[in-house]
């Protein structure tokens, strides 16, 4: 038997997913990582490593920091930032950054991540950027 979430459904659970509306979930920490890995349903937080780049800070995302747009009938729920993240290199340095996860703000629990279809992207001088707007689907079908 298969898994159904009917569309109202898809609302609340992307909403709790990403902290939209509860304090009662965590906050998520949006992080860039640097190594050379395709992102795979058995990945642990351990696979990933954390960019070092000069300038670099994670980003803690709150509930305010997400726009979530409800399913309706043939259009999957959404959650999308309310702002693009950037990422600003701040001295001289070589380092690539292949995507990007998401954790809990408590720092175990691994809720997503993604490579960059188009990268990876070097960081290699003052000023170098990665602009990214972090968006998650939740569809029916």
């Amino acid at each position: 038997m298969a898994l159904l979430v009917p569309n109202q459904a898809e609302h609340r659970m992307i909403s709790m997913i990403v902290n939209a509306t509860t304090a009662q979930n965590q906050n998520l920490v949006l992080r860039l990582f640097k190594n050379n890995i395709t992102p795979a349903s058995t990945d642990v937080l351990a696979d990933y490593t954390e960019s070092t780049f000069t300038g670099y800070a994670s980003v803690t995302c709150t509930s305010g920091s997400w726009t979530v747009t409800a399913a309706t009938s043939g259009a999957p729920a959404t959650a999308t930032q309310t702002s693009a993240t950037t990422f600003t290199c701040t001295a001289t340095t070589s380092e690539l950054a292949y995507g990007y996860y998401l954790l809990q703000s408590a720092g175990t629990g691994m809720m997503w991540a993604e490579r960059f279809s188009d990268g990876p992207y070097t960081l290699a001088n003052n000023g170098d950027k990665i602009i990214l707007t972090v968006s998650i689907t939740l569809s029916t079908t």
